[in-house]
């Protein structure tokens, strides 16, 4: 451990004087300490050529508290600080050449906070094997150690959760997240095995981890296994320290959305054009909550994007724990032309508690010591003595306070939520049915009667409350394979006065396809759908992800469209399928496919790359075909190939091959099309390669057309199995609502500026509107003489091809708003007025 300079110790032993470690008059946390003696301290602790002390807001609507962010208003990328409510900007870590300072993250006492030193030879934000110092700093001694000299961050800047005052989790050299005991030094693994990519940071409770992109995922401590949720849009996801919560900036420039992690239920905590924002701060990013949910930290700008050059200025709100809505409007609380970013906030506790609860509440109350204490109840009531009981008896937000001798006051708050019964709000099937998951929107207990039952008549051979009370866990002795109901009855909430739930009939609907997932390896239906295949080793479910590249992107159904890019899986999951197809020498392949021409050269799906080639599902000129790899451990016919025939480019078709060692068999919609004997032999000479979509991986072999409903089992589907999915796939594009498609012939009036993938990153994809005048409407509903359209601007961060003013293009456009895929991607739009009518898209200009 070594001391920090001595400028340094006098400023952080100003700040915990006056952040309340001691509370004035030597009473523990009790109110009144000055902001002003937190920047004399400063002031006296640091040279003239140190102190950067910028003039500070008045913001004494905010609780007292401390706030750290980083910024490079010096010059350098720093950790900066302020004592809330109205403390001055102060360089918090020192100088230190060829150095970034990131990652600050407040324990949940306030006395000590973890930051990153990266070199500044790593990115603007590190890619993900770039690593620095993970560092402790003592807010009360101003000594400092090295935690990690490797550690690295999530995708952007986190790098670290407080699992309690003494101890952390974090993302070691080589992927694994660590948890470490601060007291001890002892270090254990949270995950088994490296992330290839930004690591996963697990939240304090060990049920939930993200890796910089907000999927909000289950955590299994057990099997030490994260199972992957989709994606949400945006980024910067975090978690609230109760664990109840997670929250993310849900779009480019917002909104800041909160997620029930029970529930998986969103909401907005700040919208991108929120009212409440002050200063014309409406672009906004970098959210944090404080250890106790009282306080919302967050940057804003006014309309810039670039993360790294653009004035953001930090933001502060009061904030309910149990809701995550703000209770004040955003309070701004730096002013300086530098970039102020990734803030993180700690509230001073209440002296007298946060108590909540629901309708009647009734709360005992106790004085910090002996006196003659007079209390203010916040509902009109008073009281008197060292400890008094009360009960609010309506919903509200109750301040209250104890005084003693008209000198001291200690506050506190009563929250009391409207009386109501608990309501179940989700049902699940985890583990391939094997277990029924439901969840409550609030603690549940049960009662000695309480029964739980399927309609079925299936025997029950267990059910829990899991600690927390918001999830009933059931396992019924076969997993549950059809549509069922489950009868619920005996229980109730947790408050004072218990509210009974109601009998309850829940409906679960087990996936409608595949029809049955036994030996099921791979799974992408959309990418919106969960995609969750069963792991029986690890004991969990894992998500498939499929990445696009180049020109490859989403409809607005969240089909696979390609043409001058693909989907791919990668090779560590291109590993488990090799091993599992080679553990039984059966494969069967299902997919729906719709080609964008009749006649193309390319690979539709494709389990290769430079290693070579284990499959292939191919289209020449207007043949399909299929190509395996086949063969004896001599190498006997390694390569084995059959024409399927045409398909149809109007509509989509629903395509099942199945290999075993003596037949290979192809079906189309439903019916079998062709069986061979002539490609015989197993999978000896299968490699790990990645699985692709749309050509082969790493480029080349392209092929345009649109794969959804995606399928990997290591077993041959029985004919009625295949029948059935067939049937099943049907009935889900059937249920989809009809998008409308309108055609025009127009001339570019104006194009928006196209961003460049630096100046929007993280991003790698954006998009651009263009101003059209029209010249023809050829089909579908007009939308008037003048339009403005959403096109694709960057694809991998390459930009795209512009068109100029006075260009005149034909068409195809769906309105913008039918295209949820496109939520949170980074929009530039710098045309000014806005044009009348809805805002289009125009799918094709992916391949302009």
């Amino acid at each position: 451990m070594r001391a920090r300079p001595g400028r340094l110790l006098a400023l952080l032993a100003g700040l915990l004087a006056a952040c309340g470690a001691g509370g004035t008059n030597g009473e523990p946390g009790a109110t009144g300490a000055s902001g002003a003696a937190v920047d004399r301290a400063v002031s006296a602790g640091r040279g003239a050529s140190t102190a950067r002390a910028a003039a500070a807001p008045a913001v004494a609507s905010l609780p007292h508290g401390r706030l750290v962010w980083e910024s490079n208003r010096s010059g350098a990328w720093r950790l900066w600080t302020l004592r809330l409510p109205d403390g001055t900007p102060e360089q918090l870590t020192a100088d230190e050449p060829h150095a970034r300072h990131c990652c600050a993250h407040l324990s949940p006492d306030g006395a000590r906070l973890v930051y990153l030193s990266l070199p500044d030879s790593a990115g603007e934000y590190p890619l993900p094997t770039e690593t620095g110092e993970l560092r402790l700093l003592d807010l009360g001694t101003g000594e400092e150690e090295v935690l990690s000299p490797a550690a690295r961050t999530y995708l952007e800047h986190r790098a670290a959760i407080w699992h309690g005052p003494d101890a952390l989790a974090f993302i070691d050299a080589e992927g694994y997240t660590v948890s470490r005991d601060l007291a001890t030094g002892k270090q254990r693994r949270l995950t088994r095995r490296p992330r290839s990519e930004y690591g996963w940071l697990i939240d304090s409770t060990l049920h939930w981890a993200t890796a910089g992109r907000p999927t909000f995922s289950p955590y299994d401590a057990g099997t030490r296994t994260v199972t992957e949720e989709p994606r949400l849009a945006g980024c910067q996801p975090y978690f609230s320290a109760d664990g109840r919560w997670g929250f993310w900036t849900a779009g480019a420039g917002g909104p800041l959305s909160r997620i029930d992690l029970a529930t998986r239920t969103t909401g907005t905590i700040v919208a991108k054009d929120d009212s409440r924002l002050p200063d014309g701060l409406d672009y906004l990013y970098f959210p944090m909550l404080s250890a106790d949910g009282r306080l919302f930290a967050f940057g804003a700008s006014a309309g810039e994007h670039d993360h790294h050059s653009a004035d953001y200025e930090i933001l502060v709100a009061e904030s309910d724990p149990e809701t995550l809505e703000l209770v004040a409007p955003p309070v701004r609380v730096t002013r300086d032309p530098g970039v102020d970013r990734f803030p993180d906030v700690w509230a001073e506790p209440l002296p007298l508690g946060s108590h909540r609860g629901e309708a009647p509440l009734t709360v005992r109350l106790r004085a910090p010591r002996p006196g003659e204490w007079r209390w203010s109840l916040g509902d009109g009531a008073t009281a008197e003595g060292n400890e008094v009981e009360h009960t609010w008896t309506h919903a509200g937000r109750f301040p209250i306070a104890a005084r003693v001798g008209g000198m001291t006051e200690f506050a506190g708050e009563v929250v009391v939520a409207p009386s109501r019964p608990p309501a179940a709000v989700g049902v699940s099937l985890p583990e391939g049915g094997a277990r029924i998951e439901v969840t409550f929107d609030e603690p549940v207990a049960a009662r000695p009667e309480a029964s739980v039952e399927l309609g079925s008549r299936t025997t029950i051979e267990d059910w829990s409350i899991e600690p927390g009370g918001r999830r009933l866990v059931v396992r019924p002795s076969a997993p549950v394979r059809r549509p069922d109901r489950l009868l619920l009855s005996g229980f109730e909430d947790r408050a004072d006065r218990p509210n009974a739930l109601p009998e309850t009939a829940l409906e679960i609907e087990p996936p409608l396809w595949p029809a049955d997932r036994e030996a099921l390896q791979l799974l992408w239906q959309t990418g919106d759908a969960p995609n969750l295949v069963h792991d029986p080793e690890e004991g969990v479910d894992r998500t498939i992800r499929l990445e696009p590249a180049n020109r490859a992107h989403l409809d607005h159904f969240f089909r696979m469209v390609t043409g001058g890019g693909f989907f791919s899986t990668g090779e560590e999951e291109g590993n488990r399928l090799r091993w599992a197809l080679q553990a039984t020498n059966e494969l069967t392949l299902e997919l729906t496919l719709r080609p964008a021409v009749p006649s193309q050269t390319g690979r539709v799906v494709s389990f290769a790359g430079r290693g070579g080639e284990n499959f292939s599902l191919w289209q020449r000129g207007e043949v399909f075909g299929w190509t395996l790899r086949v063969g004896s451990p001599r190498g006997e016919h390694p390569d084995a190939s059959i024409e399927i025939g045409r398909l149809p480019a109007d509509r989509p078709s629903h395509l099942v091959l199945t290999h075993a060692p003596s037949s290979t068999r192809v079906w189309v919609d439903g019916e079998l099309r062709l069986e061979s004997r002539e490609v015989r032999g197993d999978f000896f000479q299968f490699r790990t390669l990645p699985l692709t979509v749309g050509s082969r991986a790493g480029g080349g072999g392209d092929w345009a057309g649109t794969v959804e409903g995606l399928a990997v089992w290591n077993r041959v589907l029985a004919d009625e199995e295949i029948r059935e999915d067939h049937l099943r796939y049907r009935m889900l594009t059937e249920r989809r609502r009809v998008i409308a498609v309108r055609e025009a012939e127009a001339e570019v009036v104006a194009v928006s500026e196209t961003p460049t993938a630096q100046s929007i990153t993280p991003y790698t994809r954006a998009l651009r509107t263009v101003d059209y005048r029209v010249e023809r409407w050829i089909s579908g509903e007009p939308e008037g003489e003048r339009i403005r359209v959403v096109e694709w601007a960057l694809l991998d961060g390459r930009p795209l091809p512009a068109p100029a003013p006075g260009d005149r293009e034909r068409l195809r456009l769906e309105r913008f708003a039918d295209n949820p895929q496109l939520e949170g991607l980074y929009l530039s739009d710098t045309l000014g007025n806005t044009q009348p009518g809805p805002l289009l898209y125009a799918p094709g200009s992916a391949s302009r």
